[in-house]
């Protein structure tokens, strides 16, 4: 996979500080393109420049995270998505990860070790996606060359 410096990190929250310090952890851990964005219409607006890797927070403006998860799974289900959260509703955890969050944080818990394993994991993860996806096209192209 791509180096650190190369891949998108979007951080969705309404709360400064929140996002001041994921993006501390992630510049610490060498992460350089990290865009932040404290509403989720800006986010879902700039899907197109196609993040790696999204934290998410669940209470935001008129649409929470839950919903935003959903529309960046729509959109792509390859961007991993890790939730950062004060929610602390079990319910709101497991429609997180049902609907494709690879983990949730609570915010009190965060930490840059944290973030730096859950990184690692969702690397682990793309990694994973990404050499599924090559699989698939080249039998898509050979498939295509035999008829």
């Amino acid at each position: 996979m791509e180096n650190k410096t190369e891949q998108m990190i979007f951080i969705v929250d309404d709360e400064p500080y929140c996002i001041h310090l994921l993006e501390q952890y992630l510049s610490n851990l060498g992460y350089k393109q990290v865009h932040s964005f404290s509403n989720s219409a800006d986010c879902l607006n700039k899907l197109t420049e196609e993040p790696d890797f999204v934290f998410l927070d669940y209470n935001m403006d008129n649409l929470n995270g839950i919903d935003l998860l959903k529309k960046i799974k729509r959109f792509n289900p390859n961007i991993i998505v890790l939730f950062v959260s004060s929610q602390e509703k079990i319910g709101i955890a497991v429609d997180a990860l049902k609907y494709g969050a690879l983990d949730y944080i609570i915010k009190e818990d965060m930490s840059e070790e944290r973030i730096k394993l859950n990184m690692d994991k969702a690397i682990a993860v793309k990694e994973i996606i990404n050499k599924r996806n090559k699989k698939g096209l080249v039998k898509k192209i050979l498939g295509g060359l035999k008829n």
